[in-house]
């Protein structure tokens, strides 16, 4: 019988989940653990993005958002391969892509080839830390807003309570460090009766997985 794993992503994620997992033996269900809500965009929002020289992209969530609101070709920096390629769909061109999916190895690597005094836009969540305003704004100018809400809708928390109680998987695919504390806030109850294979996106994930107490491979 094959393994069951839950991909937590949102949907068109999921599907390109599901085919990877496939391959490795692995049935999937999917519950997702976010629901994106995008902020008006305001005259004073098209002017912060449209005076910046580079646009900082760490998710691909808000890349078509704030890529309709540029009305000039800017230098684009990502953090992996996959941010990459939504920016080549919504039509544009990548200048910068960081080795590791880190904000650390993007800002550190950038920094290298770049030199100071850069106008940069970077768009985030309400989740997000301030850590890339931080390191950057040492040498360059960097505006930054929260253009979408990212929230654990109550839908996804009933399903994936469920799922647990009934013991139908066997394993989770986890994208981002708030995706696991959404995970594990509903886990953390089952944890010693539902052992899970827990599969993470990055060492930022992995280090909030290992930091609870749990094991998680980097897939």
């Amino acid at each position: 019988m094959k393994k069951r794993i839950l991909l937590t992503r949102t949907e068109q994620k999921n599907q390109a989940d599901s085919r990877r997992f496939a391959a490795l033996g692995y049935k999937s269900c999917m519950v997702s653990l976010s629901e994106f809500v995008f902020a008006p965009a305001t005259p004073r929002l098209k002017q912060t993005i449209n005076r910046a020289d580079w646009l900082f992209f760490t998710s691909q969530t808000p890349v078509r958002y704030v890529l309709a609101l540029t009305e000039t070709a800017k230098k684009i920096a990502v953090i992996g391969e996959q941010t990459a390629e939504a920016v080549k769909k919504a039509g544009a061109a990548v200048d910068f892509i960081s080795p590791e999916a880190t904000k650390a190895a993007l800002i550190r690597t950038w920094q290298t080839r770049f030199s100071a005094g850069q106008h940069i836009f970077y768009p985030k969540s309400q989740l997000a830390d301030d850590f890339l305003e931080q390191e950057l704004g040492r040498r360059h100018a960097v505006a930054s807003a929260v253009v979408y809400q990212n929230r654990f809708p109550a839908s996804s928390r009933k399903k994936l309570r469920a799922l647990l109680a009934a013991r139908r998987i066997d394993a989770v695919y986890l994208a981002s460090p708030s995706a696991w504390r959404r995970f594990f806030s509903v886990y953390q109850p089952f944890s010693q009766t539902v052992p899970l294979e827990i599969f993470v996106i990055g060492t930022a994930t992995q280090a909030a997985v290992h930091k609870a107490g749990f094991t998680a491979k980097i897939l």
